[in-house]
């Protein structure tokens, strides 16, 4: 492995640990509030699809790191980087705006966050 690929490759373990953080954090409320999760059709469906936008994040980051791909799997992963930004800086808007929530949508936030601008500094460097 030449020197210049271990930078990229760092930032993409990051960002896998960074997307197996969001994953754990949005099953962590689901398991731990349900009631709150599931409470009506909108917050199952938005429960859901943020934990699938981690998820599947992780798998991408993850496979990227471990094996270098085609620019396809880089845009993917820069697209659910995008996703997992949106859906943490929006809930942590919302849950701020009401005053309900604590840490935890902030987290989520910081986590969508940085694995944006980890998707970002990723894309180029082709790990």
């Amino acid at each position: 492995m030449t020197t210049a690929l271990r930078p990229a490759r760092t930032r993409l373990a990051l960002l896998t640990a960074v997307a197996l953080a969001g994953a754990v954090d949005v099953a962590a409320f689901a398991a731990a509030e349900p009631a709150v999760a599931f409470k009506d059709g909108g917050r199952a469906t938005g429960t859901l699809f943020g934990l699938a936008v981690w998820v599947l994040l992780t798998g991408a980051a993850g496979r990227r790191w471990r094996r270098p791909e085609s620019g396809r799997l880089a845009l993917a992963t820069l697209g659910l980087g995008g996703l997992a930004a949106l859906d943490g800086v929006g809930l942590a808007a919302i849950h701020m705006a009401v005053g309900v929530g604590g840490w935890r949508p902030l987290v989520g936030g910081i986590l969508g966050v940085a694995a944006l601008g980890l998707a970002i500094t990723t894309r180029r460097g082709e790990a």
